[in-house]
C-alpha cells in the first residue's frame, strides 16, 4: 500500500472575495506558525483564516475542518498521520478512529494547555505554563509523554540551572509544573521523599511608616492615592488595577470594598472567593472626591481607561526619588496592611478572611514581619538585663508593656 501523507492548509479569504485553501507554514522544527500561509509562495498573515486538513486516501482527497486554534490543528494533523501510518502497517484502530499508541509529547502538552485554557486560568498562568512545559520539551530527549522518567525529569532540573540559569525558587516552581503536567498524563512516581530541589523560604517585609511616608511624599497625588488604596486595603495587584468606584460601600457606618467578579475585564478574585474589607473613612473621602472627576469606571485606569499594568514600574520611580534603601514590590503593602491591623489588635483570622488567604499559616507568616520590627518586642528581648556586680543583686528592670491577647494568641499560632 502507498504511504499516506497529510497536508495542513489554512482557508483564507482574499481582497477579490475567493476563498482559497493554501498550506499552512511549519518552520522546520515542527512549529506552526499562527494564520501563516503560503500564497503564491509568499508568507501571509491571514487571522481571518479557519485551518483544514487534506489527505489521499482511496483516489480521493477529503477535507476536514479542525477549527481555528493552531497548536490544536497541527495536533490532529499529526494524529492523522499516526492513524493513516497504522492502518497502512494492519495495525487495529479502535474507538471510531482513536489510535491506542503512545501520545506523543508534544501533543500531550498542546492538549494539557487547552484544557488550562478551558478552565478559565489567568493569562499569567497560562503563560508560566507555556514557558516552563516548551523549556522541558526542548530538554526532553524521549517523544512520547509515557516514555518519562528520571532521567528526563532530572535533566530538566540540570538545564534549568546551566542553561536558563535559573534560581532555586525558580527551579523548583518549574518542576513543580512539570509534576502537575506529568501526573494528569499518568506519569507519576519520579521523585524521592524530599528529593525535589530545595530553597531558602524568604520571611515576607513590610514597609515602615517612615518608608510610607517616604513614597507618599515622592510621588504625585493621583500616585499617592494609589500606594494609600495599597497599603490600606491590602488587595492584590490585578484586584486593585481592576477595583471600580461601584465597589466601595458607603451606606454603612464602616466604609467597605469589593472583591468581586467582573467577567467584562477577564477578572475573577483568586479562588473564585469574594470578600469584602473595611477602609477608612479618609480613603473612601479620598475616593469619592476623585470620582467626581473621573471619566472611567475604573479608580486606576490607564491611559486608555483599561487596568493598569505599570504600578510597579511607578513604585520603583516613587522609591528612586525618595532615595530609598530598602526593596519594594506591590505584594509588601499587603503584609503591611495585616501587620498595621495586628497591632491594632485585630484577631488574625479576621486578618485573613480580609487578605483572602486560605490558609491561615500564610497569614502568620505576615503577622512575624511586625512582630520583630515591633517596638514591644524589642523591650522584651532587652529586658534580660545583667546582674549588678556591686550588689549581686539583678538590675532592676522596668514593667514590661501588657502585650493584647490576640497578639500572644498569634505568636502561639505561629509556633
Amino acid at each position: 500500500m502507498s504511504a499516506r501523507t497529510v497536508t495542513l492548509e489554512l482557508r483564507i479569504k482574499l481582497a477579490d472575495g475567493r476563498h482559497p485553501f493554501v498550506p499552512a507554514v511549519i518552520t522546520a522544527n515542527g512549529r506552526i506558525k499562527p494564520f501563516v500561509g503560503l500564497v503564491s509562495g509568499k508568507e501571509e498573515q491571514h487571522k481571518e483564516g479557519s485551518y483544514y486538513l487534506r489527505w489521499r486516501e482511496n483516489g480521493r482527497q477529503p477535507r476536514d475542518c479542525v477549527g481555528r486554534d493552531p497548536q490544536i490543528a497541527l495536533t490532529k494533523m499529526q494524529r492523522k498521520e499516526q492513524v493513516l501510518k497504522s492502518l497502512s502497517l494492519g495495525l487495529k484502530i479502535e474507538d471510531g478512529g482513536d489510535l491506542k499508541s503512545p501520545v506523543a509529547l508534544v501533543d500531550a502538552v498542546t492538549e494539557y494547555m487547552a484544557e488550562l485554557r478551558a478552565k478559565g486560568r489567568a493569562r499569567k498562568t497560562l503563560s508560566a505554563y507555556e514557558l516552563v512545559l516548551n523549556r522541558f520539551m526542548e530538554s526532553c530527549p524521549v517523544k512520547h509523554v509515557a516514555a518519562v522518567g528520571r532521567p528526563e525529569i532530572m535533566a530538566f532540573m540540570t538545564c534549568c540551572r546551566e542553561r536558563f540559569k535559573l534560581s532555586r525558587r525558580s527551579i523548583r516552581n518549574a518542576v513543580d509544573l512539570v509534576t502537575f503536567f506529568l501526573a494528569a498524563n499518568g506519569v507519576t512516581g519520579l521523585f524521592n521523599k524530599g528529593e525535589k530541589p530545595k530553597f531558602t523560604k524568604k520571611k515576607p517585609e513590610r514597609y515602615t511608616p517612615g518608608q510610607l511616608e517616604a513614597i507618599y511624599a515622592a510621588s504625585p497625588p493621583d500616585d499617592k492615592l494609589l500606594w494609600q488604596f495599597f497599603a490600606k486595603t491590602g488587595m492584590r495587584e490585578h484586584e486593585v488595577a481592576c477595583a471600580m468606584y461601584s465597589d466601595i460601600g458607603y451606606t454603612s457606618k464602616t466604609k467597605t470594598i469589593r472583591v468581586t467578579d467582573k467577567p467584562g475585564l477577564s477578572f475573577h478574585p483568586k479562588d473564585y472567593e469574594e470578600r469584602v474589607i473595611p477602609i477608612p473613612d479618609s480613603l473612601a473621602k479620598a475616593i469619592a472626591a476623585r470620582r467626581s472627576a473621573a471619566k472611567s469606571k475604573l479608580i486606576f485606569p490607564n491611559k486608555d481607561n483599561r487596568p493598569d499594568g505599570h504600578f510597579l514600574k511607578k513604585l520603583k520611580r516613587a522609591a528612586r526619588k525618595a532615595q530609598l534603601d530598602c526593596k519594594v514590590f506591590l505584594h509588601k503593602f499587603r503584609v503591611t496592611f495585616a501587620c498595621n491591623h495586628h497591632l491594632n489588635g485585630v484577631p488574625a483570622r479576621t486578618i485573613q478572611a480580609w487578605l483572602g488567604h486560605s490558609d491561615l499559616e500564610t497569614t502568620l507568616d505576615y503577622l512575624a514581619a511586625e512582630d520583630i520590627q515591633d517596638e514591644r518586642i524589642r523591650e522584651l528581648v532587652n529586658s534580660d538585663e545583667p546582674m549588678n556586680n556591686s550588689t549581686g543583686n539583678a538590675t532592676k528592670r522596668s514593667r514590661l508593656p501588657v502585650i493584647p491577647r490576640v497578639q500572644r494568641a498569634a505568636a502561639r499560632g505561629a509556633r
